[in-house]
């Protein structure tokens, strides 16, 4: 009997063990069985790090069964190319991809988006409590993370399929998404910035997500560094945001460190803008952040104009902010 993880349980699962490796080969399947899944034991629960109810997929309404264990979610028709990883005897969960489209007939837009940042970026969303215990029994840090999968991997996928629920809007929310966020709050900071006004961001251009930088000989030698990376950048007109996280800027040599990329940054001729979280939390303050990089980019700010901003970007704030239920699944 097989059990086919998906929507919340797969994410939770690509938290939990990052990026697929060769021991884990993507399967083509054609079609679900149409049995109804068995109910996996709290041992089986445990080996693949998941908690109750278990999402998963099934492939006709008489499969489904009542259950406090497993909650099925129907998909009748022809499964994607390549669109499960094995977990283990029984066991597959659906791909990133996958995933993103399980997502999208679930998830409000900007949620989505927040995900596809998440699943395009290198790091994992999770609480302090289950970061930890994930990282003691994974040996992976949810901060630093390979991309389980990229935007034009995403486009891909999605573009290929007809008549399946939430392509739509999936391919609404890829136009606001980029590969390569370190941290969910950087993610936060970018959808803030670039997002259209309709959905309460600022409609900004969207920068390069922790772009590679190759200073001059004397740079290297005075940051100790060949390289190092800017988290928001703008190639185009040498401008750089960089997000001074609370959590890993706390320490005098983290500081330290940063101070002294900043100053070579601007013996290149770079424009650096620094944001913490206090900026993020304001609505003035991130506004006047959004002002900065207007006037650096070109970009007119045209969001007092429109009458519906001031509600879209209250929306916006508690969807990023203060949700109780960061997943909304």
């Amino acid at each position: 009997m097989k059990i086919f993880l998906s929507h919340k349980s797969a994410v939770q699962f690509w938290r939990t063990y990052g990026k697929p490796d060769s021991s884990r080969p993507r399967f083509s399947q054609k079609m679900l069985p149409p049995t109804p899944p068995t109910i996996p034991d709290q041992r089986q629960l445990a080996y693949i790090g998941q908690s109750e109810p278990l999402n998963v997929l099934v492939a006709s309404s008489n499969s489904r069964r009542a259950s406090k264990v497993l909650t099925a979610h129907l998909f009748s028709g022809p499964l994607p190319t390549r669109c499960l990883v094995r977990i283990s005897d029984g066991f597959y969960v659906s791909s990133p991809e996958f995933c993103f489209l399980q997502a999208a007939s679930k998830l409000p837009l900007v949620k989505l988006i927040e995900l596809g940042f998440e699943l395009c970026g290198r790091y994992a969303k999770t609480d302090s409590a289950t970061k930890s215990a994930d990282a003691t029994r994974t040996g992976k840090d949810p901060y630093n993370r390979e991309q389980l999968t990229n935007t034009k991997k995403l486009s891909a996928f999605v573009g290929r399929l007809e008549g399946v629920a939430g392509k739509k809007r999936a391919l609404q929310a890829l136009q606001y998404i980029a590969d390569g966020s370190a941290s969910p709050r950087e993610t936060v900071l970018v959808m803030f910035l670039t997002l259209p006004y309709r959905l309460g961001g600022y409609g900004l251009p969207m920068p390069e997500l922790n772009y590679l930088i190759i200073p001059a000989k004397s740079g290297r030698q005075y940051a100790g560094k060949s390289s190092f990376s800017c988290d928001l950048y703008w190639p185009q007109v040498k401008l750089a945001v960089e997000y001074d996280s609370d959590e890993f800027h706390s320490r005098d040599e983290e500081k330290a460190e940063d101070s002294i990329r900043r100053n070579v940054l601007i013996s290149m001729g770079v424009k650096v803008i620094s944001v913490d979280n206090q900026h993020i939390k304001s609505r003035t303050q991130l506004e006047g952040v959004a002002r900065q990089l207007s006037r650096n980019t070109s970009k007119r700010l045209h969001h007092r104009e429109n009458p519906r901003f001031p509600e879209a970007q209250k929306r916006l704030r508690e969807m990023l902010l203060q949700s109780s239920s960061p997943d909304f699944w």
